[in-house]
């Protein structure tokens, strides 16, 4: 299997509740927003209501009907609704469905409680317009931080050896590619309240598979730093539009993680 590429970056957006993030994300971006869960059988019989396995619409928010539509979907949703309705002995019913594999031990049903505290919603273009665009745009937004896929540019050791390798010094049309993506990242970073954004391999050879989910933004921001160390490498500074440039000795470790500040992208 190949390496993907995981950026992330922070965001003040209101993650109290899907509906105040639907409303926050509409005002900010240009686009149509439905939003929504997935319901599960067994916890709509807990909530007394019908037993489904469907997609359920809260509402539709429209910008313009000429914009893209996004969907926006509450991970924990029901789960959240079953625990604030019914408080920690839900979570030990048969018919509880835990987000993660496990028997309702004790050890487990903190663990699940712990995880109401680290909000996890996606936001993704809708199906029926997947035809309008090369990529499927979405985005993973945590309590303080988002995991941006809005643009695809490549795996994740083309981008590194592209960086390490100074390949931006003779691969003009590889480098225009790639700042179209530095762009679109910096536009939704900025957007979102950012103001630069982390590169990481999803092999956890800089941070453990998963940790986004048990974690706040500063807390993310130290442990890549601390983990990359010195293999962190800043994107804006190695100043590659001053070419041509004389040749340099490439470095002999590879990049761990790479940071962008975009100083040298005027997107907003």
């Amino acid at each position: 299997m190949g390496v993907d590429i995981c950026t992330y970056s922070k965001h003040n957006l209101d993650t109290s509740n899907v509906v105040t993030l639907a409303k926050d994300l509409f005002k900010r971006l240009p686009v149509n927003i439905t939003y929504g869960y997935y319901s599960n059988k067994k916890h709509c019989e807990l909530l007394g209501i019908k037993p489904t396995e469907e997609f359920v619409v809260l509402e539709n928010l429209v910008n313009n009907p000429k914009l893209r539509t996004f969907v926006l979907y509450d991970e924990k949703y029901q789960q959240k609704l079953l625990y604030t309705t019914f408080g920690k002995d839900i979570l030990t019913n048969p018919k509880y469905e835990l987000s993660f594999y496990g028997n309702p031990t004790q050890q487990n049903v903190e663990k699940e409680i712990n995880s109401f505290e680290y909000p996890q919603y996606l936001l993704e273009i809708e199906e029926s317009q997947y035809h309008l665009v090369d990529h499927i745009q979405s985005m993973y937004i945590y309590k303080d931080f988002i995991e941006n896929d809005m643009q695809y540019f490549s795996r994740w050791y083309y981008f590194r050896d592209f960086y390490d390798e100074q390949k931006y010094k003779v691969d003009f049309n590889t480098l225009k590619r790639l700042q179209s993506y530095r762009e679109s990242l910096h536009y939704y970073t900025k957007k979102l309240g950012g103001t630069f954004c982390y590169f990481i391999d999803d092999a956890g050879n800089c941070c453990t598979q998963g940790v986004e989910y048990e974690v706040y933004w500063k807390d993310l921001k130290n442990l890549i730093e601390k983990n990359a160390g010195k293999q962190l490498t800043n994107i804006a500074l190695l100043n590659i539009h001053k070419a041509p440039q004389k040749k340099q000795t490439i470095q002999k470790t590879p990049s761990l993680a790479f940071v962008d500040d975009f100083r040298d992208v005027k997107t907003i």
